[in-house]
């Protein structure tokens, strides 16, 4: 039988010893559940039970639920009981303690100790002894267990310190992709532990919005957090949506209204994400900065600087990390004594680094602190070395076509050294390809696979994608010791000491793509020739700006009538952008319409369909598509022809004037005359 959550159990065997119809409030009265557990507990049943073929709910408005066919479901119910229920397995004494600790941290009311009974299946004194041990944690963290006689017991203390210290043990207690994939793939759980805390503590509906508004918190401070700040965040969020069903965040920041306790929470920690920070305290922490980076670049003989997005991310985490003292807000690095042990001599040679950079600060930095800062040393030196002696193996996963895959590919080729770059439509992609390569560039999201190893892109590269891929694969031109321009990273280090930019990562990507251009040493390939002259173009007025679907066809029909591509291969098109979303639009403007190679293509080609009145597809550029560029490649070598293409669509000049060309004959010339170049 497929698995079943205790608390779908408990609503099962409720059911099976009534004898009539029991509305939603009946339940949730006798369960002590909410209705809304309920009503999303016996959804998930319902799916249950007609995957195993047993469909014995029956539903009334009125009435409510009742469950038909007992015998057959009871039968079932004991074998999985058997087998499979959270009563055969017995949770450790740190499971049991973590729960029982999350659950009065996050309790706004008293918690009765048969709470615990019943969930944990343990006795009441294995409860008070676990309570007793609990209760000297919460002292060590200013926090303090109160009993409330004959009720039950609650943690005493700012909200800020039993937040975060939840926080702290949630994020021991369960791995952090479960928490994302519990929240993102429909309540989907690897382990008991989270089972356990997941199911039990938290809402799934409102587990869902919290989500969705903590993506808008994020964007309006403009800020990504790590990790431990986005769960914190989380929690926050949700206890406002449980006091307010209806709050939403872009209503609450522009309103500033008078804010409930848990409301005041949240502006603190937006402000302690804001981009902004007062000049003074930037200069200052710059100094800190870089008093810090010399000394371990002295220690170590290594050039940190060479990786601006390290810089940043540092200086970030020093920001947050000033506020936090600040505010007398402790974190614990929970890899401390492990790393410490391993990294002994980075540590204190961070340590001493941050010791004689106090004074810019003010403030004192502990030894937990200083130990997240060694862990982002850590990093970069690990990182530096694998560089140098380990070049990549990439597999590009893209929607089924090799146009944008293809268009990838060559970028990476010309910018990163790799071992090995082999693209794979999303339809192929699995699990056991983290295993063949080092990294996966994706396009699109893979919401059943999450590894360290997936970089999602956009599909044709731009300067924030570069700066990603940076972090993870060697820059071509800086480490090619052989090479006339081994003098870049000098280069880069002469600029800074003598300018003001503060954006030295799209510099230094700017320029590796201007000494990229090698064409004039290198002999230049064929570009093979296609089907493709001034009749292969069409201007379109009279289609209606939602049917996209036309103006593909305005194109991929005139291909078919020419006998270059099959009816498949349009077909495949359009079934591609209704499943994947506009991914084919590549800049604003401008789609990239195509399939691949086995999906119909007979002969290489291309057809230009212009619309002056433009088509929407509500793609990210928000802008309507007045270019159409259907592509039907399969010969070797037409990834030159790709690339050319996407240059011209990404020239916003080239693109408007194309639009505005009255005769074929001129948008021919012009079109050719980039794809050839």
């Amino acid at each position: 039988m497929v698995r079943l959550k205790q608390r779908e159990l408990q609503i099962l065997e409720f059911l099976l010893v009534q004898e009539e119809f029991m509305t939603y409030k009946n339940i949730s009265e006798h369960l002590h559940l909410t209705e809304r557990q309920v009503r999303y507990d016996i959804n998930n049943i319902e799916k249950y039970l007609m995957k195993t073929d047993l469909d014995v709910i029956r539903k009334n408005p009125k009435k409510g639920i009742i469950v038909v066919e007992k015998a057959d479901l009871k039968e079932k119910l004991q074998a999985f009981n058997q087998y499979t229920t959270i009563r055969e397995y017995k949770y450790s004494k740190k499971e049991i303690q973590s729960f029982i600790l999350l659950k009065l941290l996050v309790s706004d009311e008293i918690v009765p100790v048969a709470e615990f009974e019943d969930i944990l299946f343990i006795s009441r004194t294995t409860v008070l002894n676990n309570l007793s041990e609990i209760e000297e944690m919460l002292l060590i963290e200013n926090l303090s267990l109160v009993h409330h006689t004959r009720k039950g017991f609650t943690i005493s203390g700012p909200q800020v310190k039993k937040y975060n210290f939840f926080t702290r043990v949630l994020m021991e207690l369960i791995n952090i992709r479960e928490i994302y994939s519990f929240v993102l793939n429909n309540d989907n759980v690897f382990s008991k532990q989270a089972e356990l805390v997941l199911f039990n503590l938290l809402d799934l509906d409102i587990l869902h919005q919290a989500f969705l508004e903590c993506r808008d918190i994020e964007k309006y401070t403009g800020k990504v957090l790590d990790d431990r700040n986005y769960v914190l965040l989380l929690i926050v969020v949700m206890k406002i949506l449980q006091e307010n069903a209806d709050w939403h965040f872009n209503d609450f920041i522009h309103q500033r209204q008078e804010q409930s306790e848990h409301g005041a929470f949240l502006l603190t920690i937006i402000e302690n994400m804001s981009s902004h920070s007062d000049h003074k305290d930037d200069r200052t922490i710059e100094k800190y900065l870089a008093e810090i980076i010399d000394h371990i670049s002295r220690a170590y003989h290594i050039d940190f600087y060479g990786n601006p997005a390290f810089i940043s991310q540092l200086k970030a985490h020093i920001e947050s990390m000033v506020k936090r003292v600040k505010q007398s807000i402790v974190v614990k690095n929970p890899i401390f004594h492990e790393f410490v042990s391993d990294y002994k001599e980075l540590f204190l040679a961070t340590k001493a680094a941050c010791n004689n950079a106090e004074n810019y600060l003010g403030i004192t930095i502990g030894d937990q602190e200083i130990s997240f800062i060694a862990v982002y040393f850590a990093s970069e030196i690990r990182r530096q070395e694998d560089r140098k002696v380990k070049k990549a193996r990439i597999l590009i996963v893209c929607v089924e076509g090799l146009a944008i895959s293809q268009m990838i590919s060559t970028q990476i080729k010309k910018i990163f050294e790799y071992e090995e770059v082999k693209t794979l439509p999303v339809r192929e992609f699995s699990k056991e390809h983290l295993n063949q390569y080092d990294f996966i560039i994706t396009t699109v999201d893979l919401p059943d696979v999450q590894s360290s190893k997936i970089l999602k892109v956009n599909n044709y590269l731009r300067k924030k994608d570069l700066e990603v891929l940076q972090q993870h694969l060697s820059l071509k031109l800086v480490m090619n010791e052989k090479n006339e321009l081994d003098k870049f990273s000098l280069i880069m280090q002469t600029i800074r000491a003598n300018t003001n930019i503060t954006n030295l990562s799209k510099l230094e990507l700017d320029l590796i793509n201007i000494l990229s251009k090698d064409e004039a040493r290198a002999p230049k390939k064929d570009i093979p020739k296609i089907y493709f002259d001034e009749s292969y173009i069409t201007k379109k007025k009279d289609i209606p700006i939602n049917r996209w679907d036309l103006a593909i066809k305005v194109g991929t029909r005139e291909l078919i009538a020419k006998g270059l591509i099959s009816e498949n291969y349009e077909q495949k098109i359009i079934t591609n952008l209704r499943k994947f979303g506009p991914y084919m639009v590549v800049a604003p403007g401008v789609m990239l319409a195509h399939a691949g190679m086995e999906d119909g293509v007979i002969q290489d080609s291309i057809w230009i369909t212009i619309l002056p009145n433009g088509i929407d597809i509500n793609d990210r550029f928000e802008k309507p598509i007045k270019l159409i560029i259907s592509l039907a490649f399969k010969s070797k070598d037409t990834h030159m022809l790709v690339e050319n293409i996407a240059k011209l669509a990404l020239d916003d000049e080239k693109v408007e004037k194309l639009i505005q060309l009255q005769s074929n004959r001129e948008i021919y010339d012009l079109v050719s005359a980039t794809l050839y170049s």
